[in-house]
């Protein structure tokens, strides 16, 4: 049986950590290049730049500046303060994650302002901000690390799992929220309207199940792993790909 507390096992996990941040920088990168014509033509003008576009492009260049630093510093060997940069790249990742949620939210509060509906705009605000709260925290306070002269890198040798745990698990909840409210704001129009079928409302529908199954995927193995508590290296194995898979 493994010895999750061996610190060799602990130092293999942190190895496969890296390996798969060098992983998600590549595929999150190729994803970035693809989609750079957006950037560009908000940037020359050609595009209108609309209030959306802020966490979109936020939560972009967040994403790949986390990717980054955690390949970074995986590879240079040059001493570094470990603790305030890994607290304010983990509270970024989380807050990444929030902004990916604000977009996806985005869509109902817009009905919901066109129908003039209040009340289920005062929810999302509500749960936003929760959100909000647990992002920070998580990042501020759930990870401690500091530079190893031995390994000629940052170890992390203290962190909170129900910290993440409650994170990744109120996201995912956030988000099926999100999606039935999309529901209700897609019917709302069609009942106002009086008509059965309406185009955009099942685009936007088929997107929001599509992308809560995605977080779902994503965000509940962390959250299991994180309840676990095996070690810090399992702790955090999995939530590069969760922030990832949040913003393909």
């Amino acid at each position: 049986m493994v010895n999750w507390q061996d610190p060799d096992v602990i130092v293999y996990c942190f190895f496969l950590y890296e390996q798969i941040a060098v992983f998600m920088l590549g595929f999150y990168g190729t994803q970035f290049l693809n989609t750079l014509s957006i950037d560009l033509e908000l940037l020359t003008r050609r595009r209108a730049f609309r209030p959306v576009h802020a966490p979109y492009l936020l939560a972009r260049y967040i994403t790949l500046a986390a990717l980054l630093f955690f390949v970074v510093t995986g590879r240079v060997r040059n001493r570094i303060s470990c603790d305030p940069a890994y607290r304010i790249f983990a509270s970024l990742g989380c807050f990444a994650a929030s902004l990916a949620s604000l977009l996806l939210g985005s869509r109902p509060a817009t009905i919901f302002w066109t129908l003039k509906i209040r009340a289920p705009l005062f929810l999302l605000l509500v749960l936003g901000l929760g959100q909000l709260c647990l992002a920070i925290l998580q990042g501020s306070t759930a990870i401690r690390a500091t530079w190893s002269d031995e390994q000629a890198m940052c170890v992390v040798y203290q962190w909170d799992p129900r910290a993440l745990a409650a994170f990744y698990v109120y996201t995912f909840g956030y988000d099926v929220v999100i999606l039935l409210m999309t529901l209700y704001a897609v019917h709302g129009v069609q009942q106002q309207q009086h008509r059965k079928r309406w185009g955009l409302g099942d685009i936007l529908c088929i997107q929001g199940i599509g992308y809560v199954v995605a977080t779902c995927v994503a965000n509940l193995p962390i959250a299991v792993l994180a309840f676990l508590d095996l070690n810090p290296g399992m702790g955090v194995l999995l939530s590069l790909p969760a922030m990832t898979t949040r913003h393909v």
